[in-house]
Parts: C-alpha cells; sequence; structure tokens
C-alpha cells in the first residue's frame, strides 16, 4: 500500500455542505455540514434515530440528498453509486460483512473486477498479504472467508477496500459485532491508518470508543448535526468535562443553527459524572448483535434523571 500524502487540515477529502434527505413523513438528515480530512478518525456520535446510517449511505452512494451538496478534493460530485464513491476513493465496510462466505478471502478481492478478464489470483494473494502485513495484520488470503472471525473478516474488508484506492474508509458501527479484544485491535488499526493519512470516518454510539479512538467527534440529533469537538479542543477537555458535553448535546435543546465548537454544559437533570456510553452494559459475545440506546430496556438505561433511586 502507498503512503498517502501527508496530511493538510485545511484540505478536507470530502466535505458536506447543507445535505438533507426527507423519506415519507421524516426528515433523516437536515442541513448536515461535515469536512473529512485525511490522517483524522472522525466519530460521528449519535443514537439510533440520529440519521447516522442515512448520511453515510449518501457518502457510500447508495442514496442520494434531496438537497444540498458533497465535494471531493473541494469540487462538487454527484455519488451516484457505490463504484462512484469507489471512484473518489470512498470505501465503506458496513455494520454486516459484506464477503461472501463461502469463498476464499481471495476470491472476494476478485469480485467487482472486469468480468471479461480472468482475476490473476497470485497478484491479487500478494498484494493483500503485503497490505496486510503493512497495517500489522496477518491474514492467510487463501482463507475460507467465513471460517474467520468476524474481525479478521472486517479486517479483510478493510484490507480490500485499500486495494480498491480508498482515501477514505467509512467504518459503519464497526464494533457492534466484535469483542472486547477485538474493538481493541479495531481502534489500534484505526490509528496505524490515519498515521499513514487516511481518513477514517467511525459511525458509533458508544461514548468510550469516541474517546479511545477519535481525533475529531461530531454529534447528530435528530437528523441534524448539533455540535463538533475538533481535535484541538477534544485534547484539552477531560473525560468528565466532554462526556457532560456530549449528553448535553445529544438529548438536550439542539440549536438549528449549532456552533462548529461548543463550551462545556451540563445536562439539566442528569447524573453525568458516571456516564460512560449510551449502550447496554450486558456483555456482547462475538457473533451477537448490539443494540443501540434506543432500544435499552428501563432497567438497562444508564442515564438516569437527578433523584431518582438507583437501582441495585
Amino acid at each position: 500500500m502507498t503512503e498517502a500524502p501527508p496530511p493538510d487540515a485545511g484540505a478536507p477529502i470530502v466535505a458536506l455542505r447543507g445535505i438533507t434527505r426527507r423519506f415519507p413523513g421524516v426528515v433523516a438528515n437536515d442541513r448536515v455540514d461535515l469536512e473529512i480530512r485525511p490522517g483524522e478518525v472522525h466519530v460521528l456520535l449519535g443514537e439510533n434515530g440520529a440519521g447516522k446510517s442515512t448520511l453515510i449511505a449518501m457518502l457510500s452512494g447508495l442514496l442520494q440528498p434531496d438537497e444540498g451538496t458533497i465535494l471531493v478534493d473541494g469540487r462538487e460530485q454527484p455519488i451516484a453509486s457505490p463504484r462512484h464513491a469507489l471512484g473518489f476513493g470512498i470505501g465503506t465496510v458496513f455494520q454486516h460483512g459484506m464477503l461472501a462466505p463461502t469463498l476464499t478471502v481471495v476470491e472476494n478481492l476478485a469480485l467487482g473486477l472486469p468480468w471479461w478478464r480472468r482475476p490473476d489470483r497470485a497478484r491479487l494473494a500478494a498484494e493483500f498479504t503485503r497490505t496486510a502485513g503493512e497495517l500489522g495484520l496477518s491474514i492467510d488470503p487463501h482463507a475460507v472467508t467465513g471460517d474467520l472471525s468476524l474481525g479478521e473478516q472486517q479486517q479483510a474488508e478493510i484490507v480490500r477496500a485499500l486495494l480498491r484506492g480508498s482515501r477514505v474508509l467509512v467504518l459503519d458501527e464497526a464494533t457492534s459485532m466484535l469483542t472486547p479484544k477485538g474493538v481493541e485491535e479495531l481502534g489500534a488499526l484505526m490509528r496505524r491508518l490515519a498515521g499513514r493519512g487516511i481518513a477514517v470516518v467511525f459511525i458509533t454510539h458508544k461514548l468510550k470508543e469516541a474517546f479511545d479512538f477519535g481525533d475529531r467527534i461530531s454529534i447528530l440529533r435528530l437528523g441534524r448535526k448539533v455540535g463538533e469537538i475538533p481535535p484541538e479542543r477534544l485534547r484539552t477537555l477531560g473525560e468528565r468535562e466532554a462526556t457532560a458535553e456530549i449528553v448535553h448535546l445529544m438529548f438536550g435543546a439542539a440549536s438549528p443553527h449549532p456552533s462548529p465548537s461548543l463550551s462545556p454544559a451540563s445536562p439539566r437533570g442528569l447524573r453525568h459524572s458516571h456516564i460512560a456510553s449510551f449502550e447496554s452494559p450486558l456483555p456482547l459475545r462475538e457473533g451477537g448483535r448490539g443494540r443501540g440506546f434506543s432500544q435499552i430496556e428501563p432497567a438497562q438505561t444508564v442515564a438516569s434523571p437527578a433523584g431518582a433511586p438507583r437501582l441495585p
């Protein structure tokens, strides 16, 4: 894998301007602005229904915005399909793997190549092994994909995206199917990718992952981007301050014209000092399915009004 050019903080690879997407009776995204820069892990944080998936679908070419523009390298570019997205260097690894489980890794690499040209499996396997090795990964390209762990399958998808020329790598709820060890390995991999100048967009609803892995955090609420914590501010905030600010943004009153950088604000009526994430505290084994905050039963809620009795 060739080294990406040094990141230029003033030149985002992709910029979304005023992106709006409507469905019958629902505004999924409402005038969202977002800039994706090289060498950063940009976290999109929000509970279920915040609009994260719709935004990523437009970035990946699966949907098109009703209003607004997408700029790639400073030029307005419609992303009409996933193939267009790949052509612009935007690769997406979805929550549920897209590799064919009955094929080998190298056979999955061959999918999508021109049908009239016989794939050179030996060359593909060598390129895969080299790129994986540069990232500190060890995956047999001739292994049947379904025999790999979920973490290894995800790593294979990431390597495939890089081999297809991705400069922007979108990871959609990538930790929801992983063990704690797998989450740590993915976090380390994201840091290595960012160190090579890749722009990583990491979608999550877990505060701890946002703090541990993110350089920049954008918060979505009810389809709107309600705030952003840039790298220089994230480095100076303590975890408690940042938690209070994000809780306020995710569940407090959303401004129709939010500032890109907001001062810390304490959410009314919440004991935010003990909040670590918006998720079920139940352990998740590899192969299980994650659940967003809005799907948690009342007895599992991790944020409760001040004065409410504590659960045993």
